[in-house]
This record gives structure tokens, sequence and C-alpha cells, in this order.
């Protein structure tokens, strides 16, 4: 896969954090060089959203914070 663009590393970096949200104790950072690159279209906040509603699990967001709590307590932070 290596470093191109458009290889799906963030894709996987995804299903990487889905493999653990049910742990109550889980807990990641997923940083990026900038913000934009986080929110823009397609970036890793909307593709973990996505990935989440199509699997129907419930998530609480906090936009400002860039953090989404599941269910279990497990929460994924970017910054």
């Amino acid at each position: 896969m290596g470093g191109a663009m458009g290889a799906g590393k963030s894709y996987s970096l995804i299903l990487e954090v889905m493999k653990h949200i049910t742990d109550p104790h889980f807990r990641c950072g997923i940083f990026r060089k900038s913000r934009a690159n986080i929110l823009c279209p397609g970036g890793l906040w909307e593709e973990l959203l996505e990935v989440t509603s199509s699997r129907r699990i419930p998530i609480k967001t906090n936009r400002h914070e860039l953090k989404m709590t599941f269910p279990s307590g497990a929460v994924v932070q970017f910054g």
C-alpha cells in the first residue's frame, strides 16, 4: 500500500480502531498535521462516522474537541 494517496491507509486505521470499540478502557489518539486534514470532506472524521453509521453503532461526537465516544465508553480523539 505504501504512502500513495488513496491507497487506504486512513481507512485501515479506522478499521483497526473498530476492533477495540467494545473495550470500555480503550483510548485512541489519531494525529494529523492540521485540523483541516481531519475535518475535510472524506477526512478521518467523516470516514469514521460513515463506518459507525453503516454498522448502526450510536456514538457521541464532540466536533469542537474532535472526540468520539462509543456506547462502551471507548474514546477516539483526533488531534
